[in-house]
Parts: structure tokens; C-alpha cells; sequence
């Protein structure tokens, strides 16, 4: 299965015109379509001041803590 994601534009009579390249040779295939309007922007611009601040800062070796969160899944 493969998720395919595009943005397009819906012309004045509704038809939605796709054309996409996939992975797959000829073959047999089910899609789903998916439409959700939207405004398109050129840039996306995020407010990330709500994040500030709330990174502590670690007393421990980063490499060691990530391997003890890992040694969590076994």
C-alpha cells in the first residue's frame, strides 16, 4: 500500500484532472480520493514561541539516555 499526497487545483467545472507516478508497474489497483479544501500558502509560517522554555536541559549524556529508552523496548 502507498499513501500519495498532492496538492492540486480544482478548476471552475469541479473535474479534478491526477496524474501521478507511482512505485508500481501494470497492474490491478483500488484508490481512495480524499478531498479537503484548503488555501494554499507559498510558505508556511509557525509560531513556535509557545515552545520556548519548556526543553530542559539534561544531566545526562544524550547518547546514554537514548540507549536506556531503547533498552525500554526489549
Amino acid at each position: 500500500m502507498e499513501v500519495l499526497r498532492k496538492k492540486i487545483h480544482i478548476g471552475k467545472d469541479g473535474k479534478i484532472k491526477l496524474d501521478v507516478n507511482t512505485h508500481l508497474a501494470e497492474c490491478d489497483a483500488e484508490i481512495v480520493l480524499v478531498v479537503d479544501k484548503t488555501e494554499f500558502s507559498d510558505s508556511k509560517k509557525y509560531d513556535l514561541s509557545r515552545f520556548s522554555g519548556t526543553l530542559k536541559t539534561f544531566d545526562e549524556d544524550p547518547v546514554a539516555y537514548q540507549k536506556r529508552l531503547r533498552d525500554d523496548w526489549k
